[in-house]
């Protein structure tokens, strides 16, 4: 059993979440290195080759904590063992990465300390797929590392449905035959939760305390994208 992060480490913010250090990212809808700076990658350790796999993705929400799916977190097979969590990556074929002249400090693997999985979480609904891994190390917030701002819990199914979203990872959309090197920027539909509930039918039950995202012809996650970040401008608060 796991510790709660939230009796062994404070977790602190520092400088202001869901703001890019670009200027005039929302305007110029720039999405080059450090367009989505609390984006990581999870990396699973091979027992075998000591090789690091980035199988799943997660968001930045402070210094030392990610938020992921808990499917990941507990993610484990006869080989491969969640370990770690890359940050500041964009290209994952460079190092440093650099957009029209603007590059970001190298990408680091921190660490987990430990993972808290959401008590309600059923494998088998995926309900409550959340979890969050804990580092050892506190990040230093740069160009390419920030954290996201998280919805308070006043937020209403009116803050998000008929809006749309990002959907940001490494993995493989619907129109790509491989995952691409580059942060994929996939933007989704927020429908109406009954709109899911009447796709997926009695196979995936569907609950309220869901979103429900996409549904447009040739858009959408293939493989790769679990935990990824789904992302929202809010125009008042502009993060």
């Amino acid at each position: 059993t796991c510790p709660s992060p939230w009796t062994t480490e404070r977790i602190t913010f520092q400088g202001t979440c869901g703001q890019p250090q670009l200027h005039n990212y929302w305007n110029l809808k720039y999405k080059g290195v450090g367009s989505q700076p609390w984006a990581v990658r999870v990396g699973f350790k091979n027992k075998l080759s000591d090789r690091i796999d980035y199988l799943c993705m997660g968001s930045i929400i402070s210094n030392s904590v990610i938020l992921t799916a808990a499917h990941c977190a507990l993610a484990k097979t006869a080989t491969h063992q969640i370990a770690c969590v890359r940050v500041g990556e964009y290209n994952t074929n460079s190092d440093p990465d650099c957009t029209l002249g603007i590059c970001a400090k190298s990408s680091v693997d921190v660490p987990l300390n430990h993972i808290v999985v959401h008590p309600g979480y059923d494998s088998k609904t995926f309900r409550h797929n959340i979890a969050l891994l804990v580092l050892k190390e506190p990040l230093t917030f740069s160009l390419s590392v920030q954290p996201i701002c998280l919805y308070s819990k006043a937020a209403t199914k009116s803050n998000f449905e008929g809006h749309r979203a990002l959907l940001v990872g490494w993995g493989k959309t619907a129109s790509q035959r491989e995952a691409s090197p580059l942060q994929q920027h996939l933007e989704l539909p927020i429908q109406k939760i009954e709109f899911c509930a009447l796709v997926y039918g009695s196979a995936v039950p569907i609950t309220e305390n869901e979103l429900c995202v996409g549904g447009e012809a040739d858009k959408d996650a293939c493989s790769g994208f679990g935990g990824a970040p789904l992302v929202r401008l809010d125009s008042k608060l502009k993060n």
